[in-house]
């Protein structure tokens, strides 16, 4: 057969596919398309260098491979050119191919829509599921790869400068293609649509890996814009893994890097979203970094740093890294920093309205507020978010009126065990929390070093509240918080039309006073002294609070005195966590963030605490030890639980782990292990040496570690009694 080649060897190895051939073009057929009408199934299409002026190249269900000749080398598949001409798509798929149809390292340019090419996109695939690897799609018009119905593979793509309405560098239409280790950049949506690099539409459930989708943009058309300017959620749920989502826009629409809508449920684990800006235009933009609107994403350990959401003409500019609309997000273990709302904006961070979002374990750093209003963290309009364990801190108002931490409009948000500290707040608001007909709900959390720009302010600067709001606050830590004006308050100011309950709660060092207006205290501790039954006015003895260290000090944990808030709170109530991290003394519930029924709140999830070993040990004697693992966490919890021990010069022995263990605790509870390990007796003498237990992952993601430091002796040495020792260090917590 003219331009089939075989291999003799293969044939006389026995090879299962030794009659397939491989076809060279142009050597052997000068078009890609009459190649792959002589291919036989799984023969291989070998494409040279140079450019081919084909259009609507199709395998026609070929289970078959077209290649350039170094798929590797990202020179040979830019000189390996497939250019329509603007003609038509450049390869179709459309004849139900399968994995095994495979178009590999070549460069696919000039697309277009035409009357002759139904549809358009450098490689075009409907009700198909064929391999696209290592190729380049660039300068196309109507997508770099377009997906109709189909499942493809796309691995290794470099998908750049094409145009299109919806997903001008990937467009999914009820499609679930996998998608790994490609990069989607510089492409652009003009006209009416959404999704500069990748657009998923009508239920389509996308899988990407490991994908960079940047500076991609929704190009300022005819005084209207479009959503994400990175990525686009239509009615669609694909599932994004440790990709980067950066240098995105969108003019005039919302989600510079992602947009989602209309009942989407995306889900982004271990993603960048990063440098996205939803700016410019009449409309203004929303969601620098995110935008959620009748959706409920989620996010996983993702980093949204540095976006931007701005508005030219001063009205909107809401969530510089997140805007959620009627939404009902997930952030998880996220951190949220560095974020800016412009121009008439609110929430540099997070800006909730008619939203429920859970945002759980997250940090929210250093986002602004630039010439607006609102909460320069999280901003709550209407809204009821549930923000747990987060750290809310170094948020503020660069200009204008606004709140630095958290503000709440018409919201009632449940906010638990989190740090809300060193927020600034301008003009018009405080720096920690500001309340306006609002009845937030406060729990465990530490409300510390907020402060107020402006003397003119009439409120606190930690907790502010207006109007109609009934904030309650339970086993919180209110300190150190300033304003400037010798005539306003520090800690807590409330309305007189509202009422503030504190319980269990710990109000000190406020300047210039610490509460002000109707309130309802008990079992607290204020400096000067409150009305109510069980409140002190005594030194609470925090640990540090120059450190930010609010627990309480006792003598049982290398304290220098024994705080009077220690068994101090309601004596019905207990706390739930008794260690030297939350809750001291005994069962009774403890003042402040550290204490009471939810002071679990306050630790990492899982804990470890060694706490008996032997400080010396002869050469070749055995090392007994003990320790505790706690879960810190209603629910069970599993992790990996192993043991390192290091020589005296901080290296790591060679048998380590020495010990591991696959751990399941039931929730809020702990198990005590004991274990023994005989020391070499070619061990020499000298200390410290140091054992470690730890847990997490093993073996790179250490979530909590207790060590210990102990001396070998020599075996000509007296052998000593057995003694106790205390950690050389403890609790050494390492978030997850």
């Amino acid at each position: 057969m003219v331009g089939r080649t075989f291999s003799l060897a293969l044939f006389l190895a026995g090879a299962t596919n030794a009659l397939a051939g491989a076809l060279h073009v142009p050597s052997d057929y000068s078009a890609i398309q009459d190649a792959i009408d002589a291919a036989l199934p799984g023969d291989k299409v070998i494409v040279h260098p140079g450019i081919y002026t084909e259009f609507d190249i199709s395998f026609a269900g070929k289970a078959i491979e077209v290649s350039g000749i170094d798929p590797d080398d990202p020179a040979v598949v830019s000189a390996t050119r497939v250019d329509a001409l603007r003609q038509g798509v450049c390869f179709r798929f459309d004849s139900a191919e399968s994995g095994a149809s495979v178009l590999r390292g070549l460069t696919v340019t000039g697309a277009a829509w035409s009357l002759a090419s139904v549809a358009g996109g450098g490689v075009y695939i409907n009700g198909s599921a064929p391999t696209i690897d290592r190729c380049t799609a660039e300068g196309n018009r109507g997508s770099g790869v377009r997906c109709e119905d189909a499942s493809p593979r796309l691995t290794g793509l470099v998908v750049q400068n094409n145009e299109a309405r919806f997903g001008a560098g990937i467009c999914c239409r009820n499609s679930s293609p996998s998608i790994e280790d490609c990069i989607i950049a510089s492409n652009t949506i003009r006209g009416y649509g959404g999704g500069g690099g990748l657009y998923c539409g009508e239920q389509s459930s996308p899988s990407l890996s490991n994908c960079s989708i940047i500076d991609n943009s929704f190009v300022y058309y005819l005084l209207d814009g479009g959503p994400g300017g990175g990525l686009y959620c239509d009615d669609s749920s694909p599932r994004i893994y440790d990709c980067w989502i950066a240098g995105n826009e969108t003019a005039d629409g919302n989600g510079g890097g992602i947009a989602c809508g209309n009942g989407s449920n995306p889900i982004l684990d271990g993603c960048t979203i990063a440098t996205n800006q939803a700016a410019t235009g009449i409309d203004g933009g929303a969601g620098g970094g995110v935008y959620c609107e009748l959706s409920a994403p989620s996010f996983y350990d993702c980093e949204i740093s540095g976006n931007l959401c701005a508005h030219e003409f001063y009205l909107l500019g809401r969530g510089g890294g997140v805007r959620c609309y009627q939404a009902d997000a997930n952030f998880i273990e996220c951190r949220i920093a560095g974020n800016v709302a412009f121009g008439g904006g609110s929430g540099g961070g997070i800006s909730c309205e008619f939203s429920s979002p859970r945002i759980e374990d997250c940090v929210v750093r250093r986002n602004e507020v630039r010439y607006g209003s609102g909460g320069a963290g999280l901003d709550c309009q209407s809204a009821s978010p549930d923000v747990i364990r987060c750290t809310i801190d170094s948020n503020f108002v660069s200009s204008d009126d606004g709140t630095g931490g958290i503000e709440c409009v018409n919201s009632s948000p449940t906010i638990s065990g989190c740090s809300i500290s060193a927020n600034r707040g301008s003009w018009d608001g405080p720096g920690g929390v500001h309340c306006v007909d609002s009845s937030p709900s406060f729990l465990n959390c530490l409300i510390t070093g907020n402060t107020q720009d402006f003397q003119y302010f009439e409120g606190a600067a930690g907790v502010a509240c207006s109007g109609t709001s009934f904030p309650t606050l339970t086993n919180c830590t209110i300190a150190n918080n300033a304003h400037p004006s010798p005539d306003e308050v520090g800690g807590i100011d409330i309305g007189p039309s509202g009422l503030v309950t504190l319980t269990g709660c710990i109000v000190w060092g406020n300047t210039p006073a610490d509460i002000s207006g109707p309130s309802t205290v008990s079992y607290s501790l204020v400096s000067g002294g409150w009305p109510g039954v069980g409140n002190l006015d005594e030194d609470p003895l925090f640990r540090d609070p120059s450190s930010e260290d609010y627990r309480l000090q006792t003598l049982a944990c290398a304290g220098s005195g024994e705080s009077p808030a220690i068994d101090a709170a309601d004596s019905l109530i207990a706390d739930a966590i008794v260690v030297c991290d939350a809750g001291l003394g005994g069962s009774r519930a403890d003042m402040g963030a550290y204490g009471g029924q939810s002071n679990w709140q306050r630790l990492s999830a899982v804990t470890i605490e060694i706490s008996n070993y032997d400080s010396t040990i002869v050469q070749g004697d055995t090392l007994d030890w003990s320790f505790t693992v706690a879960n810190n966490r209603p629910a069970a919890h599993s992790a990996s639980g192993w043991i390192d021990a290091f020589k005296p010069d901080a290296s790591p022995y060679e048998g380590n782990p020495i010990a591991r263990d696959s751990l399941l605790i039931a929730g809020l509870s702990s198990v005590e292990y004991t274990r023994s390990r005989r020391v070499p007796i070619k061990a020499p003498p000298g200390s410290p040496y140091r054992i470690c237990v730890r847990a997490g992952e093993h073996p790179s993601e250490i979530w909590t570690e207790s060590c210990v430091e102990f001396e070998v002796l020599s075996i000509a040495a007296p052998r000593p009694e057995k003694r106790r020792g205390r950690p050389a260090y403890r609790g050494s917590e390492r978030p997850r």
